[in-house]
């Protein structure tokens, strides 16, 4: 049981065990705003052991006693422990791009800042959350190596969002002029676009009329020089009314 609001040096005011049923009882306590954790088995530190063991919280923020509300009862049930993701392993899949495997063996592609060569220092921080917290994963650390890398750059997804369309590549690439275009009249229009970073494309200020880009696929290639898959590759546009 702590005060409540909770800080990081709020101190347990009572500490009890659960009978062989599950229920439990606070004593002699002040008026006042108060909030519940429990642990499964022994409790000493809530923050660390909430990773390891089964845990609870109160559904709401707190419990108010006051002296016309002199009692309450509450009903917790354990949830699974909280999990804490930290990276265990790196491949390269290219020379900016590479796939990280996390402690639970899942997986996820990380994009390496391009300005970096074989040879330096690569350190990987990322933030994630879970159902209780935002935390930092340990830093990840290893030396950029050289990479063969024969891997074609593909097309991923997109997006549009007030008239910005966002193209998503698989890894960095580099743009050669007139890689977009669109079709007017049976003409290809050149469309001008800004790199949001480097395997995002933006196009602003799209005109309403434009329903298909299109990317040349020989004038967009990654940092080993491969050229897209595709030779051209359609992207059509579905804006939600």
């Amino acid at each position: 049981l702590y005060p409540w609001p909770l800080h990081d040096s709020s101190m347990v005011i009572q500490k009890v065990e659960a009978d062989k049923n599950g229920l439990f009882k606070f004593n002699f306590l002040d008026h006042g705003l108060f909030s519940l954790t429990a642990i499964e088995g022994h409790f000493n530190d809530f923050s660390k052991h909430i990773h390891r063991k089964k845990y609870a919280m109160l559904t709401e923020d707190y419990i108010s006693l006051s002296p016309e509300d002199t009692t309450k009862h509450v009903q917790m049930l354990l949830s699974q422990p909280i999990e804490k993701l930290k990276i265990v392993s790196v491949d390269m899949e290219s020379q900016y791009s590479i796939n990280l495997t996390m402690n639970d063996l899942s997986e996820e592609i990380y994009f390496i800042d391009t300005s970096y060569v074989s040879g330096d220092s690569i350190k990987i921080n990322i933030v994630r959350s879970n159902r209780l917290e935002t935390y930092k994963l340990p830093e990840y650390t290893f030396t950029l190596p050289e990479v063969t890398d024969t891997t074609k750059p593909i097309y991923k997804s997109s997006n549009i969002s007030n008239d910005t369309l966002r193209i998503i590549f698989s890894e960095p690439i580099r743009i050669l002029d007139s890689a977009v275009v669109t079709m007017r009249d049976t003409m290809n229009i050149k469309l001008d676009y800004n790199m949001e970073n480097s395997y995002t494309m933006i196009l602003s200020n799209l005109a309403d009329s434009i329903s298909e880009v299109k990317l040349l696929g020989n004038n967009i290639q990654d940092f080993g020089g491969n050229i897209m898959s595709d030779s051209i590759k359609s992207v059509f546009i579905n804006r939600i009314e």
